[in-house]
This record gives C-alpha cells, structure tokens and sequence, in this order.
C-alpha cells in the first residue's frame, strides 16, 4: 500500500522536472526592427508592421521631421501621436499611416520609437490603410529569460 503513495509521488515529481525543462526550451522570439526610416526603408518597415499585426514587437527606429508638407516621407507628432507615411504622388497614391499613440520621443529633430509595441490594423479610411503602435508593457519581457530580440536591420532585410 506504501508503494503506490510513492509511485504516484515519483511520477509527480517527474513530470513537474520534464515540464520545467520543457518550459526552459520554448523561447519567445520577438523581433526587433532597428534603424533609419526613410523614403526608400519605409515600404519594408510597412511591410514589417502589416506582418506583424495583433503580435508585439520591439522597435528601435529614428526618423527625421519633415520639414515641409512636400517632402516624401512625412514624419509629425500632433495631439500626443507620432503619425508616420509616404506622401501620395498621381503615379503612387499613399497606401498607409503608421500611428504610434505613446512610447517615441523627439531629439535633435528626430522621433524615435524604442520599445516593445503592440501592432494592430485600424482599418481603411479614404483609401489608406491605418496601422497602429501602442507602446507595451516590457518588463515582463525583460525579467523572463525565455524571451530573446530577434535582430532585424531596416534595409538589410531580403525582399
């Protein structure tokens, strides 16, 4: 009768260690985009976005102001938003907007977007199709050891 108490104890005992190395295997992988945004990196960071949405993501991107309404990549923070897209030209209208509603600073003219970030698609509207960043919690990211940055260089990624 003792033996069974102690069978059912030593299969507990082992299943409890086989999950934990288990649970020690599975890394979360989440990537992360770093570099300049610009007229020619925007396509592939919209791309990177539409790959991504309803997953979080870490990013680590700088893109210049516009210094006028006429430049092609249009760059502004208004109403606490970080709004982000290519001007439409007659040959190539804009297909997206790029919002990040928290989580980027401004420096020497300059935003920047550093962080984990959840992506989400906030549908059509006129035509352009509204993507948006909201900054993430990341410190459970950073205290679990299973969850590693999957380095992306914006530019560097194969088409």
């Amino acid at each position: 009768m003792i033996r069974r108490p102690i069978a059912i104890i030593v299969s507990i005992i082992a299943f409890a260690f086989a999950s934990t190395n288990l649970a020690q295997a599975i890394e979360l992988k989440v990537p992360q985009l770093s570099g300049t945004l610009t007229e020619s990196t925007y396509p592939e960071f919209e791309k990177f976005i539409d790959d991504h949405v309803n997953k979080v993501i870490a990013l680590k991107i700088t893109v210049q102001r516009s210094s006028s309404d006429a430049a092609p990549l249009q760059a502004s923070a208004e109403n606490g938003r970080l709004v982000v897209y290519l001007n439409s030209t007659p040959d190539e209208p804009s297909e997206s907007e790029i919002v990040a509603g928290n989580g980027f600073s401004y420096q020497n003219g300059s935003y920047a977007l550093d962080g984990l970030f959840t992506v989400n698609n906030g549908g059509m509207h006129q035509g352009v199709i509204s993507y948006s960043l909201k900054k993430a919690d990341g410190s459970a990211a950073k205290l679990d050891p299973s969850t590693k940055l999957e380095q992306v260089e914006l530019g560097q990624q194969s088409q």
